[in-house]
């Protein structure tokens, strides 16, 4: 029988090869996982965001939580639209809504939301004539009945709008 004898060198090499091999295969598995977990985002969920946001714990997206926008303030009201995206397999029921401002009004609030479907809330805002200068912020609370989303939280910023601030008069003073 043919005896078998490996310097160290030579086992430290064969070593590193494997691993580096099995490193190879560690890295190309991910590649693979994370194209279809891709892959089951854009399908389930529509997109990578919003996959990304069920696996973290919500269940219920908004387009943007935040409406930002600018006011004539010459007009009286500036209406408001939301959209609410349910991720969940269930429907959700809306059970309600308040505003942080009297001058805040919900009009078409869903009574649910169907599973993986898609509702918009609309709301008003009133505007004093005495603060139509001034930024208007607000915020909107829906309450639904999920228990990892109790509450969504919607606000607005708005600002009166440049053309507006444009037609207000000017004073310049000649130098002297």
């Amino acid at each position: 029988m043919k005896s078998f004898s490996l310097s160290l060198s030579q086992i430290i090499f064969l070593l590193n090869r494997s691993f580096l091999i099995a490193a190879c295969q560690v890295v190309a598995m991910s590649a693979v996982f994370f194209g279809l977990a891709v892959v089951v985002a854009e399908a389930r969920f529509g997109s990578l965001d919003a996959g990304w946001a069920y696996f973290s714990g919500t269940r219920v997206l908004t387009e943007s939580s935040i409406f930002r926008g600018n006011f004539d303030p010459s007009q009286q009201e500036v209406t408001l639209n939301y959209t609410l995206r349910n991720l969940d397999d269930v429907e959700l029921t809306i059970a309600g809504a308040t505003a942080s401002c009297s001058c805040t009004v919900t009009e078409t609030l869903p009574q649910s939301i169907p599973a993986r479907g898609v509702a918009n809330i609309q709301a008003r805002v009133k505007i004093d004539p005495k603060r139509s200068g001034d930024d208007l912020r607000g915020e909107i609370r829906v309450y639904t009945n999920h228990h990892r989303n109790p509450e969504i939280l919607l606000s607005y910023v708005l600002k009166p709008s440049v053309a507006a601030s444009a037609t207000l008069p000017v004073h310049f003073s000649a130098g002297g």
